[in-house]
């Protein structure tokens, strides 16, 4: 993930995004090989690599979990052009 000079901001996002995808799965997959993951597994389902199919209700939960964790890296530059913009909306100047 190599930092674009031209959109720096977009480069950062989407490695944000990146990261949060790769955070998930592995939250997703540590949860099903766990004991008390077989909870969530779909019944009948098949397994690839020993981990189980998972139950719709339990990819929904990852969704949110990447949402979260997404959210939580790209906190910090939102925060900062939020600030930006309303300094420029207020006349503060700002760059």
């Amino acid at each position: 993930m190599l930092i674009n000079p031209t959109a720096p901001v977009r480069s950062f996002l989407t490695g944000c995004l990146f990261l949060a995808a790769v955070v998930t799965a592995a939250l997703m997959v540590w949860t099903l090989k766990q004991e008390s993951g077989a909870a969530y597994c779909a019944p009948g389902g098949g397994a690839l690599y020993g981990v189980c199919m998972p139950t719709a209700d339990f990819l929904m939960t990852a969704v949110v979990w990447y949402l979260l964790i997404f959210g939580a890296l790209a906190m910090p530059i939102v925060s900062i052009l939020a600030l930006r913009w309303f300094a420029k909306r207020r006349g503060g100047g700002g760059s």
